[in-house]
């Protein structure tokens, strides 16, 4: 995972390497501080339900560990956690890990990197490919922004990166489409004025995906047609800082969180249908929620939460989209919180993050764990280093 500023010393920080949404702290200041410039000119809420595949089915899934000047990327076992076997391992500039996604059929592995020599992680990132199966990797490009992660399409033949110019005033972001067999790069959007640009995800068809906007005027959702150039306004968040954003497995529903200084409660869990046109807000609360993901097919979305957060408090569960919830957190420990990953294909495991501390201000450590759908410990993922979770092998 990306360093997050070349100030801050490699590998003291373990906060400098969680996933985004424990960057929520600076982005909230960082946007109230814009909005206060600019002012101044399914039944009740549900537990997870026990699924037919047993712990002891094994599923696998790839993770990565981080040392501050290589990283190691593994390929394990639920039901075997002594079998793990090494995919590569990547060198890269001190403190500044790979960001991998695996692709939808599970074959490959996309990751960006900065080079042991690379000086710029928002504009010099290399884009490798490593097959699963065979493990052997290969360059495809450089140039892209190592703060967003590739996002494949459906297919598992492209994959879309985010581009950035952070020394131009203001800074500009675009997104590039890349052909993962023959490096062909194709620029969809360039020089965004705004404050962050994020691919999501591809919809229904596959011609078209879905971007994130970010400004100070708050959220804003797009459709991209790659093959016609053609764009189209899905949803405008006024207001709003949007994160975790997730295509459900039909890839007609779009999941996300909000955070709103404008309005109480700060903290939502939203799902938009993009066939309807319709935003259902799930969750709310003062406090956050945190990484809601898809379960395969359920229905139901998995939040998380800060230990201040009056619905979960803390804990993980699962939610219907379209039926009023009435929260009681699944997994929950003294002195601990949890946030979801992703669930297994088979719906049976979930990985996520438990993290130990007070709330997202105050986290002491922090681990990958896989829990069973009746929310019970199977392992956690022990590594040398800092450990995140890939994907899971379909």
């Amino acid at each position: 995972m990306a360093k997050q500023q070349q100030s801050t010393p490699a590998y003291k920080s373990v906060r400098n390497r969680l996933p985004f949404f424990l960057f929520l702290s600076a982005s909230i200041l960082v946007i109230a501080a814009v909005w206060g410039a600019l002012n101044q000119g399914a039944s009740s809420l549900l537990s997870l339900f026990h699924h037919p595949d047993a712990p002891g089915r094994s599923s696998q899934f790839a993770y990565s560990v981080f040392t501050p000047t290589q990283s190691t990327l593994w390929l394990g076992e639920t039901a075997n956690p002594a079998h793990k076997t090494p995919l590569a391992t990547i060198a890269h500039r001190d403190g500044y890990g790979p960001r991998a996604s695996l692709s939808p059929n599970g074959e490959s592995i996309a990751y960006l990197v900065l080079p042991p020599e690379g000086k710029d992680p928002a504009a010099e990132a290399e884009v490798w490919l490593i097959n699963v199966k065979n493990p052997k990797s290969r360059k495809l490009a450089a140039g892209f922004d190592l703060y967003s992660a590739p996002v494949w399409s459906q297919d598992s033949q492209s994959i879309t990166l985010r581009t950035a110019s952070l020394a131009s005033q203001p800074a500009s972001y675009g997104l590039a489409l890349l052909d993962t067999k023959t490096a062909e790069r194709h620029d969809l959007v360039q020089g965004l004025p705004v404050l962050g640009v994020y691919p999501i995800g591809w919809i229904a068809d596959d011609n078209a995906m879905v971007y994130a906007t970010i400004s100070a005027s708050g959220t804003e959702f797009h459709e991209l047609t790659p093959s016609t150039g053609a764009h189209r306004l899905l949803l405008s968040i006024s207001g709003g800082l949007a994160r975790d954003f997730r295509v459900n497995p039909q890839r007609q529903q779009l999941l996300f969180t909000v955070f709103d200084p404008q309005h109480d409660p700060h903290y939502r869990v939203e799902v938009f249908d993009m066939r309807e046109g319709v935003q259902t807000s799930i969750l709310q609360d003062p406090k956050a929620f945190l990484s809601p993901v898809w379960k395969p097919d359920s229905g139901l979305i998995t939040a998380g939460s800060d230990p201040e957060n009056g619905r979960l408090h803390g804990g993980i569960g699962s939610i219907s989209v379209g039926v009023q919830p009435e929260p009681s957190p699944l997994v929950s420990a003294p002195g601990a919180f949890f946030a979801p990953v992703a669930w297994a294909p088979s719906g049976g495991v979930l990985a996520a993050r438990r993290f130990f501390g007070n709330n997202l201000g105050h986290i002491v450590s922090d681990q990958v764990i896989l829990l069973t759908d009746a929310g019970n410990t199977l392992r956690t993922l022990d590594g040398q280093g800092y450990v995140e979770f890939v994907g899971w092998i379909p």
